[in-house]
């Protein structure tokens, strides 16, 4: 444990959307998750599906990967989760791509800042293979681990 934070503050707390996430993935084989920075999209995706593959663009060597050769990030990967996606958006074409020849069902999970889904093609390019989720803040019963969520479930 570090010296700057005791145990409690250091725990993952589980996010009410976790359950309509893992959903999606099974039926779609692309899942944006979007919002403000420091909302927890990070901290959520690297928790919830430790089996991904996890690439983030704030890596540097990752980043001009992403830009001259993208779909080199994932071979050999079926579950891959990119992280801060905006700074690539040279990605979704390669996504898109990488679904549609996709033989054994490759799945991504991509997170990004709100400005994600207002980005140029990034809707067009993916349309028919994504569903869109944005995080918000982590509420106060997150925050307190109650289990009395929202009722919310989604039919694919």
């Amino acid at each position: 444990m570090n010296k700057y934070h005791s145990a409690s503050e250091s725990l993952y707390r589980k996010r009410w959307m976790g359950h309509l996430v893992k959903s999606a993935i099974k039926a779609f084989p692309v899942v944006v998750i979007s919002g403000a920075r420091q909302v927890g999209k990070s901290t959520f995706l690297q928790n919830e599906f430790p089996d991904f593959k996890y690439l983030s663009f704030d890596d540097f060597s990752v980043l001009q990967q992403a830009k001259s050769d993208p779909i080199s990030l994932w071979i050999g990967a079926n579950q891959i989760i990119l992280d801060e996606a905006q700074k690539a958006p040279e990605i979704f074409h390669s996504v898109k791509l990488s679904v549609d020849r996709a033989q054994r069902g490759v799945r991504f999970l991509i997170s990004g800042s709100s400005n994600l889904l207002l980005m140029k093609g990034i809707s067009e390019t993916l349309a028919g293979r994504a569903v869109y989720f944005e995080m918000l803040p982590m509420s106060y019963g997150e925050c307190m681990e109650r289990a009395d969520r929202p009722r919310i479930s989604l039919t694919f």
